[in-house]
């Protein structure tokens, strides 16, 4: 069976990027969709490197400058955006394309046509036991933050859970239910204290 593609343009900072998802996007009928970290905040386009008005004249670009410089993002909210505007763009019969840079948002999309599989995924990086895990293993900073590098990131283990736990796990409907199965998809005791935030 053909799947959907999604280009992924994945490179350092200042590489031309954004210049070659444009020309990749004009050949094969593509929209430009933000994953990067930076650009999904308004009023800041000399700091994060927004494409320009005459970039986006070229072809279409979504995610870009969502969010007021005052909110507070978080990888979760990006990834449901972005998963609907992946849908939306293959609905329309065009090809999706994100450009890779090297924070946060862009290291972790996850792509996927199993919806199952990424709220999978998604539970388990929204439970406390995520959250304890780079709590204890990450690099702090001040006022609380805690790095969220890739290296941290990729050791966290997600198991694989039989069919009825997966299931079990998905129709959860609160983030205690959630957690408590989470703990348990680990075998390991709660902490007493978990994530507040």
């Amino acid at each position: 069976m053909q799947k959907n593609k999604v280009i992924i343009v994945a490179g350092p900072t200042a590489s031309g990027k954004s210049q070659l998802a444009i020309d990749l996007a004009l050949v094969l009928n593509g929209v430009v969709i933000n994953a990067d970290s930076m650009q999904v905040y308004k009023d800041m386009p000399i700091v994060s490197a927004v494409p320009s008005a005459e970039d986006r004249a070229k072809v279409e670009h979504r995610l870009y400058e969502i969010y007021d410089p005052s909110f507070r993002g978080n990888v979760v909210d990006w990834l449901n955006r972005a998963i609907a505007e992946i849908r939306d763009v293959w609905e329309k019969g065009k090809t999706p394309l994100t450009i890779e840079d090297l924070l946060f948002y862009c290291g972790y999309a996850l792509i996927d046509d199993d919806v199952d599989e990424l709220r999978y995924v998604k539970a388990f990086m929204e439970s406390d036991a995520f959250w304890y895990y780079l709590y204890h293993t990450s690099k702090p900073y001040s006022k609380g933050f805690m790095a969220l590098a890739k290296n941290y990131i990729v050791r966290f283990s997600i198991p694989s859970l039989p069919a009825g736990e997966r299931r079990a796990l998905l129709a959860a409907r609160t983030p205690a239910e959630r957690n408590r199965l989470v703990w348990k998809a680990y075998g390991i005791k709660p902490p007493e204290t978990e994530r507040t935030a």
